[in-house]
């Protein structure tokens, strides 16, 4: 499970003002803080479309 620290960490990689240093979107995905959140872009979808 994500901690408050994998999301600092994650959102201090994000906010870096070097874009050679700065997290790429492969690498984000891959952080602890985002690694097993798993989502299904088609059930988002259908429950968006449902309250529409």
């Amino acid at each position: 499970m994500a901690t408050m620290e994998d999301f600092l960490d994650l959102l201090k990689k994000l906010l870096e003002f070097d874009p050679a240093l700065r997290i790429t979107a492969s690498q984000c995905l891959q952080h602890p803080f985002l690694r097993d959140f798993q989502f299904n872009i088609n059930d988002i979808l259908k429950q968006d479309l449902q309250y529409q």
